[in-house]
């Protein structure tokens, strides 16, 4: 019962700054980038 207290199932937020949003979007741009010129190299080999 303490940790259904603690830990509700419903309610699993986390709280973070608004500067982590554009972080993120700029991280998986790079990451998507980085993943397309790694297959368009080995298609061209």
């Amino acid at each position: 019962m303490i940790k259904q207290v603690l830990v509700p199932e419903e309610y699993n937020f986390i709280v973070t700054p608004k500067e982590i949003d554009e972080l993120i979007e700029n991280m998986s741009s790079i990451v998507a980038r980085g993943i397309n010129i790694a297959i368009q190299q080995e298609n061209i080999q």
